[in-house]
């Protein structure tokens, strides 16, 4: 089956992150409004981009990061441009903390705790990258390692934690 062509609109991050914490003030024990403001601060510091993705109409469900996509849907980008890179710095200390955040109302969250590992390996604090990941390993072993059908799209946090795990450890 295919899917149905989602109508996407682009919005600046610093719109939908007001929104979305707007949300999360109404709502202080949603777990899920803090990933996807975690989310959208890590893509917004991956991409080194103003502008989001979303489901046109659908601002308080976060950024829009495909039908299937990995639990950290996006690879960082380089730039010579300081601008950029200062405000993606700024970025990725705000993913830190709405994963945190995030981790502290619902800890058996996974995608939150391998979005904070891999937070951690971008912003240089290998050690705690490191310890961070081997929990989330753990934590999703338990919870994958007896599956006999794999997610939509085959997409496990425990292979994704390893190989964002692997290079830390080499």
């Amino acid at each position: 089956a295919l899917y149905i062509r989602p109508e996407i609109e682009q919005v600046p991050v610093e719109k939908l992150a007001e929104n979305l914490e707007a949300l999360a003030a109404k709502k202080p024990k949603d777990a899920g409004v803090r990933l996807n403001l975690a989310r959208l601060h890590a893509m917004a510091y991956a991409l080194k981009t103003d502008t989001a993705s979303i489901l046109k109409g659908k601002e308080d469900h976060g950024a829009w990061f495909g039908f299937e996509p990995k639990h950290v849907p996006f690879t960082t980008k380089e730039t010579d441009d300081n601008a950029a890179t200062e405000a993606a710095k700024a970025h990725l200390d705000e993913a830190i903390d709405y994963y945190k955040k995030a981790i502290a109302i619902d800890q058996n969250n996974l995608t939150a705790q391998l979005g904070l590992g891999w937070c951690l390996k971008e912003a240089g604090k290998e050690e705690e990258a490191v310890v961070q990941l081997q929990k989330t390993i753990e934590m999703a072993w338990k919870k994958e390692k007896d599956l006999r059908l794999g997610s939509l799209g085959g997409r496990y946090i425990t292979v994704e934690a390893v190989a964002y795990l692997t290079p830390l450890l080499d």
